[in-house]
């Protein structure tokens, strides 16, 4: 078993070299080549892409948008309930009122300004969660400005040095 792992350890470090070699040779005109100038992104571009595409900031924006939606319904009716019964006599079954049916529609009325109350209070919460929208928003900002600030020292000392 060792005498056929043998070969195929060399035959592998030789396919190894082989690809380091062609990847970092090139062709040799090395000066020649013009180095592209590539522009680091700015800081607000970092931002609006961080808030874009951060999962927290979306979280909180979808908890915005279903607190705003929930506003107008807190103020609606409650729902109205139907109710049926059935009497039988069984007493009597050829008498003319062997079963008695009844139908009964209800509809409960709060107790006024109470619904306005329930709309404010909705709203509220809905200022509230877009308020935490904000702080989350100012705090990704925050975190990457901090980041770059970072990045723009380490620059700064490696072009000194």
């Amino acid at each position: 078993m060792e005498v056929f792992l043998k070969p195929n350890a060399i035959l592998r470090f030789f396919i190894i070299a082989m690809l380091l070699f062609f990847a970092y040779s090139g062709n040799g005109n090395a000066a020649d080549k013009k180095e592209e100038s590539v522009s680091a992104p700015t800081v607000d571009e970092l931002v609006a892409e961080a808030l874009g595409k951060s999962p927290a900031v979306e979280a909180v924006r979808s908890r915005v948008a279903a607190s705003r939606e929930l506003i107008e319904p807190a103020s609606a009716l409650p729902d109205p309930e139907i109710e049926f019964s059935l009497e039988e006599n069984i007493r009597s079954l050829s008498s003319p009122v062997f079963a008695k049916g009844e139908i009964m529609l209800k509809q409960a009325f709060p107790y006024p300004g109470k619904r306005p109350a329930l709309e404010k209070t909705a709203g509220a919460e809905s200022e509230m969660e877009y308020a935490g929208l904000i702080d989350i928003e100012r705090q990704v900002t925050r975190e990457v400005r901090a980041i770059y600030a970072g990045l723009y020292a380490l620059d700064s000392e490696t072009l000194i040095l």
